[in-house]
């Protein structure tokens, strides 16, 4: 019921006209959170459903309670090396990031305040050197020790171009690490998806039935991804 005026013109100055033929389109946007009954997420026309609170995730338009990961507080916990775990972080929170340039083998120029992130604990039995192996999205991966100051905790970073990073770091038995796996801006969720991390000490050996989707047959450290019946083949 309101009238409203749309001109089409040219931004010229005085002494330049700027004009020619063009194409008008208008098109309606009806949001979806209605017909879907989504309380959060992407409208479908720009805006948003909803916002959930700080310890629940978005996913598929509802409101969820967020599991291990979420944050520092209940991160997911390796209890044992070699250790891989399968994750995603589409649904999580953008909890943590550093300053660009504070985290050694970091980014210099974004530090994943922008992307969603997901959290990890590992307390070592022993000193020694550990490789932390990230596969999946252009991410961000970083190694602290205290998440409420993670400029100055963090030990290691990792964000290069491409789907994988890599930390190879001396940690010292006794000390609880918190790797944050992130995506890379400061501004949009720019990096987020299904990941693999894995972990590793020196000298040891990270099974590949996982990561290949084996179920059979050697499983790269000497051992077996399982047997087949008597009347099958490992292929």
């Amino acid at each position: 019921g309101v009238d409203y005026y749309v001109f089409v013109d040219g931004y010229g100055s005085p002494f330049t006209t700027y004009e020619g033929t063009y194409t008008l389109t208008i098109e309606q946007c009806i949001p979806t959170c209605a017909s879907t009954g989504a309380n959060c997420g992407d409208d479908g026309c720009g805006g948003t459903c909803g916002t959930c609170g700080v310890t629940e995730n978005c996913i598929s338009g509802q409101c969820e309670a967020a599991g291990p990961g979420d944050t520092c507080g209940d991160p997911i916990v390796v209890d044992a090396v070699p250790f891989t775990h399968s994750g995603d972080t589409s649904f999580s929170q953008k909890d943590y990031g550093y300053t660009a340039g504070s985290c050694p083998g970091g980014s210099t120029i974004f530090g994943g305040n922008g992307a969603n992130d997901d959290v990890f604990s590992f307390t070592p039995d022993e000193t020694g050197e550990y490789t932390i192996a990230f596969d999946g999205f252009d991410g961000n991966m970083y190694v602290v020790t205290d998440c409420a100051d993670i400029d100055n905790t963090c030990i290691a970073g990792s964000e290069s171009f491409g789907d994988t990073e890599e930390i190879q770091k001396t940690l010292d038995a006794g000390t609880t690490y918190f790797i944050v796996v992130d995506g890379w801006s400061d501004f949009t969720n720019s990096g987020n998806g299904p990941y693999t991390l894995t972990i590793t000490q020196a000298g040891s050996c990270v099974p590949n039935c996982t990561s290949s989707g084996a179920e059979c047959g050697e499983d790269g450290c000497g051992g077996s991804c399982g047997d087949c019946n008597a009347n099958e083949n490992c292929v």
